[in-house]
């Protein structure tokens, strides 16, 4: 586990470079540097269209006595997705609007990737409902100001 962006990089575009050492219980080597490491046990594979879900049993769990904070994608995909909200607000052209709209789909699928929390999907959930109306009433005039609202 690691929340150092230049670590994941290299994990996956540079692993011959990478600096490894023995796992304890599993075949599989450790990258060094990582802030935690969980050693696993493959226990199933469910083969999908356009990909494959594993199931892994935890056999180790070597971790430092501090908090080790993995990188989540569900805040910035939230961020990202209210940044282009607000800016859909003000947007006038069409083809704006609709970049604006993929990104914010695409948000959306990131969090649904990333978690199950109902909370955070209900986030994604309604930042895409209130763009799709917003959408909707550029039928209507902008308001003083020149912005579309959500209505």
């Amino acid at each position: 586990m690691t929340s150092d962006p230049l670590l994941f990089y290299n994990a996956i575009f540079k692993k011959d470079e990478l600096p490894y050492c023995p796992a304890e219980l599993v075949s599989s080597p450790r990258i060094r540097g990582c802030d935690a490491y969980v050693e696993c046990s493959i226990r199933g594979l469910t083969h999908h269209e356009g990909y494959i879900s594993v199931l892994l049993e935890p056999v180790l769990v070597e971790a430092p006595d501090r908090t080790v904070r993995v990188y989540s994608r569900v805040g910035p995909a939230i961020i990202e997705a209210l940044i282009s909200y607000t800016r859909l607000s003000s947007s006038r052209e069409p083809r704006e609007r609709e970049r604006l709209m993929r990104k914010i789909r695409t948000f959306r699928e990131i969090v649904y990737h990333s978690s199950r929390n109902p909370a955070f999907r209900e986030v994604a959930d309604d930042v895409l409902r209130r763009s799709e109306r917003m959408l909707a009433s550029r039928n209507t005039s902008p308001d003083k100001k020149g912005y579309y609202v959500d209505v």
